[in-house]
């Protein structure tokens, strides 16, 4: 796709905002409301209108059209990788930063994104503090988000994604791959470190998430994360994780099952060994858990983070085993057809 810059703003904009809104009608006002009290002072807010949404999002956002910094705009209803393209091209800002609709933003979010920039990197990860959650599930998930964050900061882990990037990298990297749907902008970020742009981080927490998973809505959506690979994989192979991951994922579906019909009258003790593996399983995440949350620790942390992830990482895996099992098939059938 190529990304030109729409000429409709008279005056020079520093920081151009896309959001993409698909049934966010609970999000909406908190989310805009925090991103027009930024104290940057020049700023667009592009917002993407799916018209394939069926509740109240449009009626949400027509109450924020008293705003000029803000620009409403109806598109189709199309994939998040191509709305975001949408956006871009309508966009005018020197820097371009891609927010998620169920989130709110700190004052400095944009300001300290800005200054982030200009110290001479190309593209920003925005520390998020993971706090503004509705339930005990969400907030074990942004617990994760919280430790990596953590980690990130103290320089032992490096990030895989980015937020804001200067208009030339999107430019000329295209934009965002429309054939991924899922962790879109982790697959742009590679393309543009590989070309060897520079990413940073915020020096501190400058949004955090409003997720309201339901157990259901997690398992989901970790599946669809898993399944959402596809693209990515054929693009950059298999990354060492997620190599494990497809083994033991493998491993568990096929092997295991055949193993306990060949040996049944050992069902007993394979019963008891497999607990035993989950309980040490269990310890080690445990005593994982510990380390990363140190001082913000609670029940909830050492008893269920364990088994939240998991859950998350089995659902993960067998969306991931699908994608990969769908990529090589897919390969080996156009290998065919190119043979005939």
């Amino acid at each position: 796709m190529n990304i030109t810059t729409s000429d409709s703003s008279n005056s020079p904009v520093n920081v151009s905002v896309i959001l993409s809104f698909y049934n966010d009608e609970n999000y909406v006002k908190d989310c805009l409301q925090s991103l027009v009290m930024q104290d940057l002072s020049s700023f667009e807010i592009i917002c993407l209108f799916d018209k394939g949404s069926t509740d109240r999002t449009y009626k949400e956002l027509k109450k924020f059209e008293y705003e000029p910094r803000i620009i409403i705009c109806e598109i189709d209803h199309v994939d998040r990788s191509t709305a975001r393209n949408i956006g871009l091209s309508r966009s005018n800002g020197s820097i371009v930063v891609f927010c998620e609709t169920d989130a709110l933003y700190r004052p400095d979010f944009l300001s300290t994104i800005y200054k982030t920039i200009s110290k001479g990197y190309d593209m920003v990860h925005p520390i998020g503090d993971g706090l503004n959650v509705a339930n005990n599930l969400t907030s074990l998930l942004e617990a994760e988000i919280w430790a990596r964050n953590r980690k990130m900061k103290e320089g032992t882990n490096t990030p895989q994604s980015a937020w804001a990037f200067k208009r030339h990298i999107l430019e000329e990297t295209g934009g965002f791959k429309q054939s991924v749907e899922i962790a879109e902008d982790r697959e742009l970020w590679a393309r543009a470190s590989k070309l060897g742009y520079t990413t940073a981080i915020t020096p501190h927490e400058v949004w955090s998430h409003r997720l309201t998973d339901s157990w259901i809505q997690f398992l989901k959506r970790s599946f669809r994360h898993g399944r959402g690979r596809q693209a990515f994989i054929d693009t950059y192979g298999l990354s060492k994780r997620d190599k494990i991951r497809f083994f033991f994922t493998l491993f568990g579906t096929l092997f295991i099952p055949c193993l306990i019909w060949l040996l049944q009258r050992f069902f007993v003790s394979l019963i008891i060994g497999f607990t035993l593996a989950f309980v040490l399983f269990y310890f080690l995440m445990t005593i994982r858990a510990r380390y990363l949350f140190k001082n913000k620790l609670d029940l909830r942390v050492l008893v269920l983070y364990p088994l939240l992830m998991l859950i998350r990482n089995l659902f993960f895996s067998y969306g991931l085993l699908i994608s990969v099992v769908s990529l090589y098939l897919t390969r080996f059938w156009r290998t065919i057809r190119k043979i005939n």
